[in-house]
């Protein structure tokens, strides 16, 4: 199957407020901005999205998100007069073909006004290009914000409503506690 990475057109969505953004596919020219968006997270939501509130992980998420394009990898993201609001990627998994690893991450400030649902909502339609059927997200169970959105999509969480083709996996808060995870 082709890759249409390149090719899928940017779409105008409006968030819950009315705003309006702008989704389309991240390109290797807006290393900057994505870069721009994991510095100017506050530590605790870099720590929260990517594990690491170090400033080095803001480069490393940005050059993961505009890696060149290629089948199994999409990332899309979402921009609001220009400035890059909201990102979403995933990228296969290669022991699991139909299955894929998701990631979200939005603006400081802008949380729980829809950026995250949009975004994906749209990679999640993009993934059918890919043949991708099931989703997983690794999320520190103190994450109640990436919880809440991935339960108000459908997704499956633990002690949640299961749906066949997603899961979540929560990491534990602290080293000793236990992992939680969806029955299997």
């Amino acid at each position: 199957m082709k890759d249409d990475t390149s090719h899928r057109p940017a779409v105008h969505a409006l968030l819950k407020d009315g705003t309006t953004v702008r989704i389309r596919t991240v390109e290797l020219r807006d290393h900057d901005q994505p870069e721009g968006l994991y510095t100017e997270m506050s530590p605790d939501n870099r720590r929260l999205r990517s594990f690491s509130a170090g400033p080095r992980s803001a480069r490393l998420a940005a050059d993961t998100v505009c890696a060149p394009a290629r089948r199994g990898h999409r990332a899309l993201l979402a921009e609001r007069a220009g400035q890059v609001i909201g990102l979403v990627e995933y990228h296969a998994d290669g022991d699991a073909p139909h299955t894929a690893e998701l990631a979200v991450a939005v603006a400081d400030g802008l949380h729980d006004r829809g950026v995250g649902t949009l975004l994906v909502e749209h990679l999640v339609s993009a993934a059918r290009a890919d043949c991708i059927t099931s989703f997983t997200a690794d999320v520190l169970s103190e994450n109640h914000e990436a919880l809440r959105l991935f339960a108000d999509l459908g997704l499956a969480t633990p002690g949640g409503v299961t749906v066949p083709d997603a899961r979540i996996r929560l990491l534990p808060r602290r080293p000793q506690d236990p992992y939680l995870r969806r029955p299997r």
